[in-house]
């Protein structure tokens, strides 16, 4: 187990792309909360992921990228889901959208749903141009203690993470808000840090 302080030097930088590689796991700052990142393409280091969080795997997460176009051969991005990528991101959204290929991700929910965020946080942003899509769940046991700091993710995931990289305390120290955009009628599905009024979502 190593633990960088960000901003990350290069060298920092290519030791952490070298783990992502090798099927490792980081843990990294977000503007919501600490992210647990594996590479969401390679089926053995996300089973790892869910087992080291004992997360259900009928629960899927979410992948973090760098823009949009890291993503727009996975998924169908309806007129509503690039509106509202333009007006909200990078922040603290996630947006679901639907899968082009159940097949190419093993991280989709039955519905054939991916959870995309667009992150706004100087120390991760250098990992995801460098590397691609990474997982972004938070960086804990599920059902434990959200983690604003590093230091609640250690005390839960260990030494089972390769790297820990520490940006200080969260900006919101929360959930992101999820918002499905993969039709024409945007629904809300978990509140979070962007609140309905600021959506501009009207939902009976």
């Amino acid at each position: 187990m190593k633990r960088f302080n960000g901003p990350l030097s290069n060298e920092q930088l290519r030791e952490v792309i070298e783990v992502l590689k090798s099927g490792g796991t980081i843990v990294y700052p977000t503007d919501t909360l600490y992210g647990l990142g594996t590479n969401p393409f390679n089926e053995e280091a996300v089973k790892r992921m869910y087992d080291m969080k004992k997360r259900p795997y009928d629960q899927p997460v979410s992948i973090a990228v760098h823009d949009i176009s890291q993503i727009e051969d996975y998924v169908e991005l309806t007129d509503l889901a690039r509106h509202t990528t333009r007006e909200f991101l990078p922040g603290p959204l996630t947006l679901l959208l639907k899968k082009k290929d159940p097949s190419s991700l093993p991280i989709v929910s039955s519905k054939n749903r991916l959870g995309v965020r667009i992150l706004d946080h100087a120390v991760a942003i250098p990992i995801l141009e460098k590397f691609g899509p990474i997982t972004s769940t938070s960086a804990n046991l599920h059902d434990q203690e959200i983690p604003c700091d590093i230091d609640t993710a250690i005390e839960q995931l260990g030494d089972s993470v390769e790297i820990y990289i520490d940006g200080g305390k969260c900006r919101y120290g929360q959930e992101s808000t999820v918002l499905d955009v993969s039709t024409d009628s945007p629904k809300i599905i978990r509140p979070g840090v962007m609140s309905r009024e600021r959506l501009h979502i009207n939902e009976k």
